[in-house]
């Protein structure tokens, strides 16, 4: 499957720093209207994504005097949203996409160059760019003859 191909390139996409701060992360996603965004280090690798939710859990939890002394780095949420490399299985990816917005992509050093939309992907289906053969829906039943 040509991932890169229905890639959205980094230099297109909203995403946040490890070490910028919860207010600058929150006027991000306030400018962009995204409700979840990647996050990266200071050397570009991919390091999680960041929800809206994850800002609200740690301010109920600490207070808003928090928001210029915490870090993205510190509420990221890195066991969710793995990234994808250009060799992601087509079957893996669509399934991802099922239940993900986005799927962020990085390259073999773990540096993120971009994000694949589930909108790219139904997009890709449609236009059949993808085989339907890898299409299988949940609770789908067998047709018998």
């Amino acid at each position: 499957m040509n991932v890169i191909g229905m890639m959205r390139p980094k230099y297109s996409t909203t995403y946040l720093e490890a070490e910028d701060t919860l207010r600058d992360g929150l006027d991000i996603m306030k400018k962009s209207g995204y409700t979840a965004v990647p996050v990266i280090d200071r050397e570009g690798r991919y390091v999680g994504t960041v929800k809206e939710g994850d800002f609200l859990w740690k301010l109920l939890e600490d207070g808003e005097n928090i928001l210029d002394k915490v870090r993205i780095k510190d509420i990221i949420r890195k066991d969710w949203n793995m990234a994808a490399t250009d060799e992601e299985d087509t079957g893996a990816l669509i399934n991802r996409a099922m239940i993900q917005n986005f799927i962020p992509v990085v390259d073999d050093r773990g540096c993120y160059i971009g994000i694949i939309t589930r909108r790219d992907v139904i997009q890709n289906i449609l236009d059949r760019k993808i085989d339907s053969r890898y299409i299988v829906l949940p609770n789908e039943q067998m047709c018998i003859k």
